[in-house]
């Protein structure tokens, strides 16, 4: 899984910050159940924030053998502000994803 911070991504008008992680599928088989997890770190590897997403939320989105998906999750200017106080800043982001079955 490949993950990464984008910082000042714009969208006219706005711009924004994202933890980004792009999972593809290794398998042969379309995946289902699948959770998505993102850490954001700082350059001493603290972790600064973590989120996870359950893609099953989503009526039963799946993943196709070979296929890579997206997940940007905003980090809004008022956290990197708190993070700024602090004398931190995002440098990186580690990903991973958990799939799992009810069998």
């Amino acid at each position: 899984m490949k993950a990464y911070y984008e910082e000042n991504v714009e969208d006219y008008p706005f711009t924004y910050n994202f933890a980004t992680a792009e999972f593809t599928n290794p398998t042969d088989e379309t995946l289902f159940r699948l959770s998505l997890f993102l850490v954001v770190l700082d350059d001493e590897d603290n972790i600064l924030g973590m989120r996870g997403e359950e893609l099953m939320k989503i009526f039963w989105f799946g993943v196709n053998p070979g296929s890579t998906i997206t997940w940007r999750d905003e980090i809004t200017d008022g956290v990197l502000a708190m993070w700024a106080r602090a004398g931190v800043a995002p440098t990186r982001v580690e990903g991973f994803a958990l799939g799992y079955s009810f069998s």
